[in-house]
């Protein structure tokens, strides 16, 4: 009897283990680079690369639990500066361990003339909207490939 609790107790453990973090793989079209989303209620990381865990380098760890309904990030590849450009609005950075040479992580969309913040800036070919609320791609689907 007790080897079955054990076994049923380690079954639930892992299914909570794996409920609570949530990973999303975004690739550019060409697929040559990826960007690992693991993300929970609380916090996200947003990794270059493809990764299971989370590693010492190349990532930037949010604190996403701010109320805020719309949850989305606008990124672009390759902009001729960047590898790769991103904005989580409203999250809040914890900690940034990317290469700033390479990549470029803000938190605020930019704001056109009148201070109304716009995406207007990833619309182009390369670029990307995701949206996480139910986990599915927004707009701009041209610039992106989801698993």
């Amino acid at each position: 009897m007790k080897k079955y609790r054990f076994f049923f107790g380690l079954i639930i453990l892992v299914f909570f283990l794996s409920c609570t973090r949530h990973h999303d793989y975004i690739y550019s079209p060409d697929k040559k680079q990826c960007i690992t989303i693991i993300s929970d209620k609380r916090v996200r990381y947003i990794i270059d690369g493809k990764h299971f865990s989370i590693p010492d380098s190349n990532y930037v760890k949010l604190d996403i639990n701010n109320g805020q309904i719309g949850d989305d990030i606008v990124g672009c590849w390759n902009n001729g500066q960047y590898d790769w450009k991103l904005i989580n609005d409203g999250a809040k950075i914890i900690e940034n361990k990317l290469d700033t040479l390479r990549f470029k992580f803000g938190i605020e969309f930019p704001t056109n003339n009148k201070g109304i913040p716009t995406i207007i800036d990833f619309t182009a070919e390369n670029c990307f909207e995701f949206g996480f609320d139910y986990n599915i791609i927004n707009k701009h689907k041209r610039g992106i490939i989801v698993e």
